[in-house]
This record gives C-alpha cells, sequence and structure tokens, in this order.
C-alpha cells in the first residue's frame, strides 16, 4: 500500500488492471483519475464523467500522459465495470485515511449515512441499485470512507466492516436506527469510541422502554434527579425549531442493558417545529456510551441524527 505522504495517483496505481492488453487504449490509472475526480466534482454518470474529462483535459495532462486523449463514456462505464470494487474500496479509502487528521484530538463527530445512489439501477441485467454506506466527520467536512452493498438492509453487516476500516479513537460515531445493533456497539466500543445510536421498532422492546421512560410531564422531567436537559432555538425562512434534549444514565431499568456493550446513557430529542400555524412534535430515542450530559449529547449526536 501506498505510504501516508503518497497522492491519490499512486494509491489508483496499486489497483490491478482487469482488461486484456488488446483492449487498453487507455492507461487504467487515466481512467480511474478522471472517474475519481469527476466524481468529486458532482458527475454522476459516464456520460457526465467524459464531458467532465473534456472540459479539464488541459489541467488533466499536467498529470495524466492521456496518450489517446480523453475515454468515451462507454469505455469509463466498462472499466469501472471490471474493477474490483475490493481493490478500489481499499484503495480509496486508504488515500481518503491517509488526508485525515487526528481525529481524537478533534473530538470528531462521525455519523454513518446509508444511500440508495440514483440511477443506479441497472434494468437490462436486473443489477440491484447500488446502495452506499458513508462515514462522515463533522468538523473537518470529510468523508472517512465508504462501502458499498446490494441492499439497504445489508447495512447492518457493512457497518463493522467499515468502522474497522476507520481510525475512530476519542470519536463519537452515530447511526440512524437501521445501524442501531449490538455488532455495531460492539465495534465502536474496541475501536476506543463512543456510540449515539438511533432506537425504533427494529429494536421493539429498547424502543418501548424509551418510550415509557421519557414520554413524561416537562414537570415530571423537571422534578427527576437523574434528569439531565438542554435545548436549541433555529429560526430560518420563517420557520422556528425548538429542540429539547433529555438524557439519563438510569439505564438499570432496562433488563438487557448489559447486552449492549459500553451502554450508560440513554437519550431523547424532542424537536418541535413551526411554520405559519402549523406546529409538528418529533420524538426520537437514543442509546449512548457518553456521560449524562445533554449539551454533549445533542451538539455529539442527537442533533446530527434527528435528520436521518
Amino acid at each position: 500500500m501506498a505510504s501516508s505522504s503518497s497522492g491519490l495517483l499512486d494509491y489508483l496505481a496499486e489497483i490491478p488492471d482487469p482488461r486484456i492488453e488488446r483492449c487498453q487504449e487507455h492507461r487504467l490509472i487515466d481512467i480511474l483519475m478522471i472517474g475519481v475526480c469527476g466524481a468529486i466534482c458532482g458527475a454522476d454518470n459516464w456520460v457526465a464523467i467524459a464531458e467532465f474529462g473534456h472540459a479539464k483535459s488541459d489541467w488533466l495532462k499536467t498529470f495524466l500522459a492521456l496518450p489517446n486523449g480523453i475515454p468515451s463514456h462507454d469505455t469509463f462505464g466498462r472499466v469501472f465495470a471490471r474493477l474490483s470494487p475490493e481493490h478500489f474500496q481499499d484503495c480509496f479509502t486508504a488515500w481518503l485515511q491517509s488526508l485525515t487528521p487526528k481525529l481524537a484530538e478533534e473530538g470528531e463527530i462521525v455519523p454513518l449515512d446509508g444511500k440508495t445512489l440514483r440511477r443506479s439501477y441497472d434494468m437490462g441485467s436486473g443489477k440491484a441499485a447500488v446502495h452506499m454506506v458513508n462515514a462522515w466527520a463533522v468538523k473537518n467536512r470529510l468523508v472517512l470512507g465508504q462501502f458499498h452493498c446490494e441492499e439497504a438492509l445489508e447495512e447492518i453487516a457493512i457497518i463493522p466492516e467499515l468502522l474497522r476500516a476507520l481510525d475512530l479513537k476519542g470519536c463519537i460515531v452515530t447511526t440512524d436506527a437501521l445501524g442501531c445493533h449490538k455488532s455495531t456497539a460492539e465495534q465502536v466500543v474496541q475501536q476506543g469510541a463512543d456510540y449515539v445510536l438511533a432506537v425504533k421498532e427494529n429494536q421493539p422492546k429498547l424502543h418501548t422502554h424509551l418510550q415509557q421512560l421519557f414520554d413524561r410531564s416537562d414537570d415530571q422531567f423537571h422534578a427527576d434527579s437523574a434528569i439531565d436537559h438542554w435545548s436549541t432555538q433555529d429560526e430560518n425562512h420563517g420557520r422556528r425549531e425548538t429542540r429539547r434534549y433529555w438524557t439519563t444514565d438510569q439505564i438499570q431499568g432496562f433488563a438487557r442493558y448489559a447486552d449492549w456493550p459500553g451502554l450508560r446513557l440513554f437519550g431523547m430529542v424532542e424537536a418541535t417545529r413551526q411554520m405559519r400555524d402549523t406546529v409538528s412534535v418529533e420524538r426520537r430515542y437514543y442509546i449512548s456510551t457518553l456521560d449524562n450530559d445533554a449539551q454533549r449529547f445533542g451538539q455529539a449526536g442527537g442533533a446530527e441524527s434527528l435528520g436521518h
């Protein structure tokens, strides 16, 4: 693997060429670099990648040979379809990791987010749409890594693999409800990080317990010395949103709390949104390894996860 001081070109150069020799009109490294640079700049299909290559050909020639010019969109499609996804993923993730500052010193927040790439379903072959799981460094505004899977439900197995590829010591990992599994919690704790995991009906007993714990009146909340509270308010374009964060470290009331590695905290986020005369209220529930500090919970995990 390329050294940490290497550039993207060096990392991509380690990917094996899947083509037979007579089909190598364009260098693999040229195809890969144009594809990656185009995607980073927003090109989301092979036609757009080729157009990006032609538009930036003068710049690309400063570091690529391009002996036969810019490849066609069909060439990009054929070559990337034959690449080993694992090799490409490993090299790209290693490059991203080489750019990453020491996240532990930043107390970085790392949300995991699953998305389906639009127009990635191949009707001709019946190939499933591509589903990506991304790890994002909030403070550094940097994608730390991403894995792809065939279906959204495969996130459950993919998330621990993605976590293992990252240096997360000292970070706070957040996920939506699909990532709320003991395998995720165990992997985060093993790597010396904290977690804030959203809980929904996919964990029915835990979800029911959190509902019963937090669905109380304000007076009951404030009378409970084990409950910590923090709130924020935001106004934008005529819309007002108030978020209230509640946390407690009294987790023993849930009989199976010990099944969750490192679990120390239950939390709830209540978002009240007002647009003119319309008011909506949404509550979401979380488990975490953090201390009983509602402000830190809100800043670290609750605020990031509520929008999933």
